[in-house]
């Protein structure tokens, strides 16, 4: 099982690339764009 990160990020550019670099490093990712999104 893998270990989870949250990325919580506006600039999306940033957080796509975040995503991109963690999963590869085997971790499950959950990103949004926004805080209203994290709290739904």
């Amino acid at each position: 099982m893998s270990e989870k990160i949250l990325i919580v990020d506006d600039e999306e550019s940033m957080a796509d690339l975040l995503e991109i670099f963690l999963k590869n490093d085997g971790y499950t990712v959950y990103k949004f764009y926004n805080g209203q999104d994290v709290l739904k």
